[in-house]
């Protein structure tokens, strides 16, 4: 898996994603222990570059929340 891997395409993509912000992603870190190390299958950083087209980012989830 490319660490690094991105991807152009149409803002219409987003219409077949589930989207959740860092708050969602904060909040579940702090209410339980399973969600600390649970690996997601995959997780994108989304960057809106124009009215139409948008970048993603694949990222990876380490498992460990480093800010305090």
């Amino acid at each position: 898996m490319s660490k690094n891997k991105k991807d152009t395409c149409n803002i219409k993509v987003l219409e077949k994603v589930k989207l959740k912000n860092l708050d969602y992603l904060l909040k579940k870190y702090h209410e339980g222990e399973d969600f600390k190390y649970h690996v997601f299958e995959k997780i994108f950083i989304v960057d809106k570059i124009s009215k139409d087209k948008l970048i993603k980012y694949e990222v990876y989830w380490s498992g460990e929340w480093t800010i305090k």
